[in-house]
């Protein structure tokens, strides 16, 4: 069977890397498990190398830490890309990298308080979701 649906072209930036090392992976994915849970996925990849685990399938409600992989990153620039992987509208909006043996579901400061500016909606215009 063909769905139809066509996969989004992948999102990627650059990023600069201080110091060379394994650097654990985690997405900021969503879920929901009362529609379709673990069906929104896509793909991590860290210059070009696939992380080991899709994206998308934690079955909590709402956004949520994933783990996705371990990279071995080199000093200077690294190119990070989100690839859709099931054509089903797969939600991120965020990724983080880390040295240390963290888990940002568990850290009292989360990461998106310490790297993210505060979004507003009004200042972006951006219409109230129903």
């Amino acid at each position: 069977m063909i769905s139809g649906q066509v996969k989004a072209a992948d999102a990627l930036t650059v990023i600069k890397v201080a110091e060379p090392g394994a650097y654990a992976v985690w997405a900021r994915t969503a879920d929901y498990p009362q529609d379709r849970p673990g069906t929104r996925l896509f793909r991590v990849l860290l210059n070009d190398i696939p992380m080991v685990h899709e994206a998308g399938q934690h079955g909590k409600d709402g956004y949520y830490w994933e783990k996705v992989g371990t990279a071995q990153l080199e000093a200077g620039e690294n190119v990070i890309q989100l690839r859709d992987s099931r054509g089903n509208f797969a939600r991120v909006d965020a990724v983080f990298l880390t040295a240390d043996n963290i888990n940002p579901n568990t850290t009292e400061t989360s990461p998106t308080k310490l790297f993210m500016p505060p979004f507003s909606p009004h200042k972006y215009r951006i219409p109230n979701s129903p």
